[in-house]
């Protein structure tokens, strides 16, 4: 986003700091982030949560995080949902997968307010 004019930027975003996390053996995602570069020249990363005066000629660059994968890499290539036995086949075989790995910011944040 080019700025054309002197503004006040509110940034709010998440996944900055922590990639999103992968369930069921997938991979972790890619973390976002937020760049200024500054018309004078210079690269500033601004981090999740932040409001800075910008200039005319600044540019300010959203890079969104990557999601988390889901399943493991096999040996005859990636796991699908929707090949046979994934979790969308078992669901139309009547079966679930009900075995689910919590964990994350809201995971540790309830558990800090359960344990209080």
């Amino acid at each position: 986003m080019l700025f054309r004019r002197p503004v006040q930027l509110s940034v709010l975003t998440e996944r900055r700091a922590r990639s999103p996390y992968g369930m069921q053996g997938g991979e972790d995602g890619q973390a976002g982030l937020n760049l200024l570069t500054r018309a004078s020249g210079g690269t500033i990363n601004l981090g999740a949560k932040v409001s800075v005066a910008v200039y005319a000629g600044d540019i300010f660059h959203l890079l969104t995080p990557g999601g988390g994968g889901y399943g493991s890499v096999t040996d005859a290539g990636h796991h699908s949902s929707k090949a046979a036995g994934g979790p969308a086949e078992k669901e139309r075989a009547g079966e679930s997968e009900s075995t689910m790995v919590l964990r994350g910011s809201v995971h540790q944040y309830r558990m800090l307010q359960e344990s209080a």
